[in-house]
């Protein structure tokens, strides 16, 4: 009986032991642990053992409105990690008084246990003020622009602006000084929700010495950043056209531009004309007397440019026309072409008389050294003869010149002379050395 009771117990099956993986989260870390609201953060859980399968962790944030968390990340199979972002919000602070930044429990849990850490959102500080430019003319706008190290808050934030009494490097400027050559700014400018800055105008007045302003920008009474705008009196900035093109003995005009408006009195600008120099030789082709400018030019009070006008001298270059202050100067470039000609004949002449031809000038002629000479040359001398050149006074426009028909027998068809001028011509640029240019006009010799 005993040894049946005992075959009994050993065909009884004993079941294998089961073993139970208990998921645990081992840690939570936020990296940085500080951020500007705004800002994202890295975040990351780590569980006690490698997950035998996915293990879905939970996430919550204590303070979403600062700091906002997906609700779970996942750790695949086989890992002990897994990462998630950590999206922080701006947030708003009193700037007159010192508190602690706002912190929030950044919590992860799994199975029976969770871990947590700590973010500390920080708000944004005022981090700069610039002005471009930092220089400007009298009666001339600067923008001054205040940034912020991040985001402002959806109410935004409203920083005070101001400009202490103006300094200068050798003495106070008084009172009246002050409002004479002071500067205009609103008195605060916010910076819009989600915004890291904002600009702002300011507005200067005519000055006759260089005045410097220090201008503050101001979140409540903790900070404080501070730039210097610099007012200076008008000055010459540029003639224009900067390039012109005029023909010889013509005409010619240009405008003063200054960088602000002239002060009480006008501002006289000196003005003088000047070979320029350039060009693959290191000179431009250049003959005759300066172009001619007025020894000054006068700005009105209260205007930016003022016109005026020059006469080129026959001849032809390129040269500068200058305009300057004590302190500054700027030029216009001008490039005179020498006059153009062409040969001016009858139609027809009568064969065995004598006929008059013209070298005509678009201007008035050049001196002798630069070119008022023009040769001339028939196609038929057995026809018509010319003289070998003619000389176009200086500044006149024209000159004559005889031509020599050979009378033709009564049956004869008439006939064509060809008649070229040759003489100096250079072109508008003036940066290619004087040529000596052919030009030719027909004429019919009849019977």
């Amino acid at each position: 009986m005993l040894v049946f009771i005992a075959s009994l117990l050993l065909a009884v099956v004993v079941p294998p032991k089961t073993t139970i993986n208990v998921v645990q989260v081992k840690s939570i870390t936020i990296n940085p642990t500080s951020m500007i609201g705004g800002g994202t953060v890295n975040g990351s859980v780590t569980l006690g053992a490698a997950a035998g399968q996915p293990i879905t962790v939970k996430l919550a944030s204590s303070a979403p409105q600062i700091a906002e968390v997906p609700t779970s990340v996942v750790v695949q199979s086989g890992a002990t990690s897994a990462t998630f972002i950590v999206q922080t919000h701006p947030v708003s602070v009193n700037p007159n008084v010192v508190t602690a930044a706002p912190t929030a429990q950044i919590t992860a849990a799994a199975g029976l246990n969770s871990q947590a850490a700590t973010l500390t959102v920080v708000p944004p500080a005022l981090s700069s003020l610039t002005l471009n430019p930092a220089s400007v003319a009298g009666g001339t706008n600067s923008t001054g622009t205040v940034t912020m190290s991040g985001a402002a808050a959806a109410s935004g934030i409203t920083i005070n602006l101001s400009s202490p009494a103006s300094k200068t490097s050798d003495r106070a400027l008084t009172l009246l000084e002050r409002a004479v050559f002071g500067v205009s700014m609103p008195a605060s400018i916010t910076i819009p929700g989600g915004a890291t800055s904002a600009s702002f105008t300011i507005t200067t007045r005519p000055v006759s010495a260089p005045t410097a302003h220090d201008i503050a920008a101001s979140w409540g009474t903790l900070a404080t950043r501070t730039a210097t705008l610099t007012v200076t009196p008008p000055d010459i900035a540029s003639i224009t056209p900067q390039y012109l093109g005029a023909t010889a003995g013509n005409g010619f005009s240009g405008t003063i531009n200054l960088n602000g408006p002239a002060p009480s009195g006008g501002l006289v600008i000196n003005m003088k004309s000047a070979l320029a120099y350039g060009g693959t030789t290191g000179t431009f082709a250049q003959c005759g007397p300066l172009p001619s400018v007025p020894a000054t030019a006068t700005v009105p009070a209260g205007a930016t440019s003022v016109g005026f006008n020059g006469t080129t001298s026959p001849g032809f270059g390129t040269y500068w026309v200058v305009g300057s202050t004590s302190t500054k100067s700027a030029m216009m470039g001008l490039s005179v072409q020498s006059v153009v000609f062409s040969v001016v004949l009858p139609a027809s002449v009568k064969g065995g008389t004598v006929a008059q031809g013209k070298i005509h000038l678009n201007g008035p002629a050049m001196p002798p050294n630069c070119g008022n000479h023009y040769t001339l040359a028939s196609s038929a001398t057995n026809y018509a003869q010319v003289p070998a050149g003619v000389d176009v006074t200086p500044g006149a426009t024209e000159a004559t010149f005889s031509i020599t028909t050979s009378a033709l027998p009564a049956s004869s068809s008439p006939v064509t002379v060809t008649i070229t001028g040759t003489g100096i011509i250079v072109a508008e640029n003036a940066a290619a050395p004087a040529k000596q240019w052919p030009l030719t006009a027909t004429m019919t010799i009849t019977p």
